[in-house]
C-alpha cells in the first residue's frame, strides 16, 4: 500500500519513520513545499518525493496521506485531498478555526471518506483505562488528574 507523507518537517519524518515499519506499506511518497527539505527526506529515509502536490492527488496508487504540513496549510491540502478521495490522517491542530474544522469535517462526511486528527492520547490504553475506573466510580469524585505516559518504544536519535 502507498501512502503520502504532505510536510516533511519534524512531526513528518517521524511519521514516515513509523510508516517503514509497517509491512502493508510498500511504498511512501513524500511532498514539502521546500525541495531542499524533500530532497535530504528522501536521501535519509529512501522514500519517492512528489514534484507537487498534484502528483499525490492524481497518483491512483496513494491509499491514503498523512498531513503534517505546518498548521496553516491543514485546510487546504485536507480540501485537496478529500475532493480526490484519499482518506486522510491530520495532524493536530486540524484548522486554526473551529468554522474551517467544521468545514473540512463537513466535507469529509459528504464523501463519506476518512479523516482523523491525530490526537493520538486519546485512544491511549493508559487514559482509557482511566477513563473506564473514572464511568465505573472505582476513583470516586474526580477534582483534578495528572497522568505521565511513557513509550515503551526504544528509539535511537542520532545527532549530527
Amino acid at each position: 500500500m502507498k501512502i503520502a507523507v504532505i510536510g516533511l518537517g519534524g512531526m513528518g519524518g517521524t511519521v514516515v519513520e513509523h510508516l517503514k515499519e509497517i509491512d502493508r506499506v510498500t511504498a511512501i511518497t513524500g511532498y514539502d513545499i521546500s525541495a531542499e527539505n524533500a530532497q535530504e527526506k528522501k536521501a535519509k529515509y529512501q522514500i519517492e518525493i512528489a514534484a507537487n502536490l498534484e502528483q499525490i492527488l492524481t497518483d491512483s496508487e496513494v491509499k491514503a496521506a498523512f498531513v503534517t504540513a505546518s498548521n496553516d496549510a491543514h485546510k487546504p491540502v485536507v480540501m485537496k485531498l478529500i475532493e480526490a478521495g484519499i482518506p486522510i490522517m491530520c495532524e493536530k491542530p486540524m484548522a486554526n478555526t473551529l468554522s474551517d474544522a467544521e468545514e473540512m469535517v463537513k466535507a469529509a462526511q459528504r464523501k463519506n471518506l476518512f479523516f482523523q486528527i491525530g490526537f493520538e492520547l486519546r485512544y491511549s490504553k493508559l487514559y482509557t483505562t482511566i477513563k473506564d475506573w473514572i464511568d465505573a466510580g472505582l476513583l470516586g469524585d474526580i477534582i483534578n488528574t495528572e497522568c505521565n505516559y511513557e513509550s515503551t518504544l526504544k528509539r535511537s536519535h542520532a545527532r549530527g
